[in-house]
């Protein structure tokens, strides 16, 4: 989600636009999915595994986790937009959103770093030992 601020009548007002509802939300995915393919290929992300990944199946990966966490997103903030009024009043929108959405972050990459791995059928290094 995006931030506006507007000036009515002196006051600062934010309205918030739903970012992760945009109808051009599917080509922003694209575009995010490509930005990590070429992140992950100019740091040699590849080195994190034992064995070549072909990369039409990287990107399609990344794609896929993108999507994913966009979506979960989008119907998080739905959620968090609806109980709202549970929230005490000095409480911003931004903060349970954004917590909420750090854990569900977190969970869909654990989930998927285990997961990846063996569909494509690679072995990953362990990073942490080396």
């Amino acid at each position: 989600m995006y931030l506006y601020a507007g000036i009515l009548s002196g006051c600062l007002h934010i309205y918030f636009i739903p970012m992760f509802a945009n109808r051009f939300r599917y080509i922003y995915i694209i575009l995010l999915a490509i930005y990590s393919y070429l992140n992950f290929l100019f740091t040699e992300g590849n080195r994190l595994f034992s064995s070549e990944i072909s990369p039409s199946l990287l990107f399609l990966s990344l794609l896929f986790i993108v999507l994913l966490v966009w979506e979960a997103n989008r119907l998080l903030f739905i959620v968090v937009e609806r109980n709202q009024s549970r929230f005490p009043k000095k409480v911003h929108l931004l903060i349970p959103f954004f917590v909420l959405s750090l854990i569900q972050v977190l969970f869909i990459a654990v989930v998927f770093g285990a997961v990846i791995p063996r569909l494509l059928g690679v072995e990953t290094t362990n990073i942490i030992s080396q």
